[in-house]
């Protein structure tokens, strides 16, 4: 009988355990994008006395398992978590004298800001090929804060994309393709040339425009 006991402890022990890492996981559909942290947080800060800060950070982080593996949630600023926030700051270089400091500060959440709007510019990817010395599309339209793609494909020979004055400048090998990236052009129409008798024009409209029409 004893024996049964025990065994029977132990499998509501291990019940208990499951249960605690299932409450703690970090949920696969929660995302939690671009968060509003407004206090610097560091080892020992605990969600009492942040509003709640604490867990909005570990939420954040479990995001990428390559920076917080763990993925806890605890509202507690332990070792795991400024590992997890030292990571970061690897990745993004908000370093001090070249090292992460894992306190969770002024510079970080400024950098956090600017991942979050980076994150939040849509892309707009257009596929062109190139053959007889032409492109088979050579008026393209965007809008700001959406970054336009060129996927081209070279079919016949060399090409060479290029916005004067924009230092945009990509060569295209004959039977290759590459991405040209072009995302910091202003409001208007902006010539590009891919080659002798080549060429078009891109068209950026203001965000506001679009949402008007």
């Amino acid at each position: 009988m004893k024996k049964k006991n025990v065994s029977s402890m132990h499998v509501l022990s291990v019940l208990l355990v499951l249960g605690f890492a299932v409450l703690n996981a970090p949920s696969a559909h929660a995302q939690i994008a671009c968060p509003e942290f407004t206090v610097s947080l560091r080892f020992g800060s605990v969600d009492g006395a942040t509003r709640g800060q604490v867990s909005l950070l570990q939420k954040y982080l479990a995001q990428d398992t390559s920076i917080y593996p763990e993925g806890l949630v605890t509202g507690y600023f332990g070792r795991l978590t400024e590992n997890a926030v030292k990571a970061w700051q690897m990745r993004y270089g908000v370093l001090v004298d070249g090292k992460a400091t894992g306190f969770f500060g002024p510079l970080t959440r400024a950098k956090v800001q600017e991942v979050c709007l980076a994150a939040q510019v849509t892309m707009n990817i257009d596929t062109v090929v190139a053959n007889n010395g032409v492109f088979d599309k050579n008026s393209f339209q965007t809008i700001q804060l959406q970054q336009l793609i060129l996927r081209i494909r070279a079919i016949d020979r060399d090409y060479v994309f290029e916005i004067p004055g924009e230092g945009v400048s990509v060569s295209i090998p004959q039977g290759a393709t590459r991405d040209v990236e072009i995302g910091s052009l202003g409001i208007g129409t902006h010539q590009f040339i891919c080659g002798a008798g080549c060429g078009g024009t891109i068209t950026v409209e203001s965000a506001s425009d679009e949402d008007t029409n």
